[in-house]
């Protein structure tokens, strides 16, 4: 029995929203993974802070979400009762702690929840519940349809278009997976499985925008079946979002490693500086959502067409990246000189010709023309 394995299984089933209820929670759970992770062994029991006063403005809401939210899970009477005092008191005791102001559905309880079917302590579910929000959780989702749209044009050109020309919105569909990290959307047994990837200090260096690639692999492991209403003529993006909101709903267990794998093979293939800025804008105390660069596509710093593929050898053996390079200096400046086979779009056509830049933007974003085989589009 490995680290993070229980004695039985967890018996799950399903109620008509989606949501996952638990017949018989784990006998068994080393949580010792968990706090070595996320760094949270030397934390300490910080509801020994606790005033023991359940009195912030917002306290009514914080028991009635408790209470509709833990209805929901196949609990005997006192187990439900106990489920609802440690999240009135986590929950209480971290927006005093940190100053907030609770809100209905942020992702908060199920977060909590998640620890407590684990059957673990309040202390150690509140230090693993903070480090999680501090550490993985996007603090500004205002930029997050952009960001995500740029990443799935960047690996798969075709499908972004579609979405984008269906007007499917990246935030609409997938906001409840990133706020709750997929304890929203997926089953108990997922879920702990998914966190055992994205926590994990084995396999790689923690990224908090892992997350990201997670949403877009998702999303591409369904492109065939996205993509067959391409000729359908009703108002998709209506029929779209909430298909595409339930594809969390339809992992197994089994499908943990390959989805996890993908999306570290997107991240390996996207360039260094791409996430390093959006790790910027999302997790920025400070909003610097204004600061994402209007590019219609992902920029690529020009030392970085070279070397990001021995970077993703240097972890796993991959295909050669080939790159298409969209030049978005003037045009003056590109005939100086440029990259090889690269793509001249002066960006300053957006404001002098409107017209003749979005001619442009249709040839470079023609899914038969440029794009066909697929390759990552950088500017």
């Amino acid at each position: 029995m490995s680290d993070w394995e229980t004695d039985d299984e967890t018996d799950l089933i399903w109620d008509q929203y989606g949501i996952t209820l638990e017949r018989e929670t784990p006998k068994k759970w080393n949580i010792y993974p968990w706090e070595k992770n996320l760094r949270v062994m030397n934390r300490g029991n910080q509801l020994k802070k606790f005033d023991g006063k359940y009195n912030l403005p917002e306290q009514a809401n914080i028991h009635n979400d408790s209470k509709q939210f833990v209805e929901k899970l196949k609990l005997s009477d006192d187990e439900k009762d106990s489920v609802i005092s440690t999240l009135e008191q986590i929950i209480t005791v971290y927006c005093k702690q940190k100053k907030l102001q609770y809100k209905s559905n942020n992702g908060w309880m199920n977060l909590i929840v998640t620890f407590i079917l684990l059957k673990q302590p309040a202390a150690i579910i509140y230090n693993l519940f903070e480090a999680i929000q501090s550490q993985y959780i996007i603090r500004d989702y205002t930029v997050v349809d952009k960001i995500l749209y740029l990443l799935l044009f960047y690996h798969d050109p075709e499908l972004a278009l579609f979405l984008k020309l269906k007007v499917v919105s990246f935030e609409n569909f997938s906001k409840k997976w990133m706020k709750t990290l997929f304890a929203g959307s997926c089953s108990h047994q997922v879920v702990t499985s998914i966190w055992r990837h994205y926590f994990s200090r084995e396999l790689r260096e923690p990224d908090p925008i892992f997350i990201l690639f997670l949403v877009i692999s998702i999303v591409i492991k369904n492109r065939d079946i996205i993509l067959q209403k391409k000729n359908d003529e009703e108002n998709e993006e209506v029929i779209l979002t909430p298909f595409l909101s339930s594809l969390p709903n339809k992992l197994k267990p089994k499908d943990v490693t390959p989805l996890c794998s993908a999306a570290e093979e997107f991240r390996l293939k996207t360039p260094t500086s791409a996430r390093e800025e959006f790790y910027q804008i999302l997790f920025s105390d400070a909003s610097i959502a204004s600061k994402l660069p209007e590019f219609p596509c992902l920029y690529v710093l020009p030392s970085e067409v070279n070397i990001e593929t021995d970077e993703i050898y240097a972890h796993q053996p991959l295909q050669p990246i080939k790159y298409f390079v969209i030049d978005c200096r003037p045009a003056n400046q590109f005939e100086a000189g440029h990259l090889p086979r690269a793509y001249n779009l002066d960006y300053s056509l957006h404001y002098r010709n409107p017209s003749l830049f979005a001619s442009y933007i249709d040839e470079i974003g023609n899914p038969e023309g440029n794009n066909k085989s697929r390759r990552p589009i950088c500017s």
